[in-house]
């Protein structure tokens, strides 16, 4: 392993220590909770010179507790979760030493979903990770010698989600800590991969039969405008389905402020829905028969506009959505797919055509399979 001589210095203070994640499996993503499970694989590396030009690979427990130590933690991880940490010497060819730390943990995290496009939203999950020192201590940065990745192979919940191969970096700080509670900055690094949520379920169940319900609103005008309690009858019925349909919706998110695009779909269902029965209600207060009749053919005009100009711009506007996002993640996966080649070129060809990570011939098989 080469590293450039910036990137450590002895006489700083600040430590700079290299980070790398393996999703290596990801199970269900809870959108009521707001959380994911996950199998992670964390490599921790970081210049140890006390042990330079040595030969022994391996630490014990005294050695380890009289060395520096970044001390990282997950901070988004929920509960006690299940763990199993090593760590070992690795040399260059110059006989510089660093430290090893890998540690799998199996657990749940949690993740502010964002849901304002929700069925067809795509989430950013990520792993918070940050250490006990302060930013004037140490400093977490990307391992630009290993690859961060996510297993698609091993994801759980596929009916529902599509995941992307790729994950992304991003250094920040945090101004509070969950044990210190200190005006220092606290590095963090968090690194995250890609769901997109398949809204084929809530389409045909909630989105169609919303606008099939709607637009059987039309059928009341077939109704003699003087049978209005017919009309008001058939109409209310269809609005209190809507309600029933709202609600089934709302069991599917959490308590949220905002409105998702099916919650604007179904409201937008049921303004129509109301309208056509404020209609009915409003027509039968006409004294002209003629008038009424002329009135009641506009009406239904435009409310068959209505159901017809709001469902083709509610389309538009998921679509041009999810092609601008689609568009971003291609150039963010086209940026990773390159770094791949670069880190790993007999896996990665050089048009960017993935082949398999982890496969039988694969280095971290014994990660990817092994019991925790």
């Amino acid at each position: 392993m080469e590293e450039t001589p910036s990137s450590f210095n002895v006489t700083s203070k600040v430590r700079e220590v290299f980070v790398s994640v393996i999703f290596l499996k990801v199970g269900e993503i809870d959108t009521l909770q707001e959380t994911f499970e996950a199998d992670v694989y964390i490599k921790v590396r970081w210049r140890e010179c006390t042990l330079d030009h040595g030969t022994n690979k391996s630490l014990d427990e005294a050695s380890q507790s009289k060395m520096w130590n970044p001390k990282i933690q997950i901070q988004n991880i929920i509960g006690s979760p299940r763990t199993r940490l090593s760590t070992e010497v690795e040399f260059t060819s110059q006989g510089d030493a660093y430290i090893i730390e890998t540690r799998r943990i199996k657990g749940t995290f949690s993740e502010n979903l964002e849901l304002h496009n929700f069925p067809f939203d795509v989430q950013d999950l990520s792993v918070l990770i940050t250490t006990e020192l302060s930013d004037n201590q140490v400093s977490l940065l990307e391992d630009e010698k290993e690859l961060s990745r996510v297993n698609p192979r091993g994801f759980l919940d596929a009916q529902e989600w599509t995941l992307r191969d790729h994950v992304e970096a991003t250094q920040n700080v945090n101004l509070s800590h969950e044990i210190f509670a200190t005006k220092k900055k606290y590095p963090t690094l968090t690194f995250t991969f890609i769901a997109f949520r398949r809204p084929g379920f809530f389409i045909w169940n909630i989105i169609f039969v919303m606008g099939l319900i709607s637009s059987l609103s039309m059928t009341t005008f077939a109704i003699p405008f003087s049978g209005t309690e017919h009309r008001l009858q058939i109409t209310a019925t269809l609005v209190l389905t809507g309600v029933a349909f709202k609600f089934t919706a709302s069991q599917s998110l959490p308590k949220i402020p905002y409105l998702t695009y099916l919650d604007t779909h179904i409201l937008g269902c049921m303004i129509i829905l109301s309208g056509a029965c404020v209609w009915h209600a409003v027509i039968s207060l006409i004294p002209s028969a003629s008038l009424a009749l002329t009135l009641d053919r506009v009406a239904f005009g435009v409310l068959v506009a209505s159901l017809f100009l709001f469902h083709l711009l509610f389309g538009l506007v998921v679509y041009c959505k999810l092609r601008c996002k689609k568009a971003h993640n291609d150039k963010a996966e086209k940026l990773y797919h390159e770094k791949a080649v670069a880190v790993y070129p007999d896996v990665y060809t050089k048009k960017l055509r993935r082949k398999p990570l982890f496969n039988k011939n694969n280095r971290n098989k014994r990660i990817a399979t092994g019991p925790i």
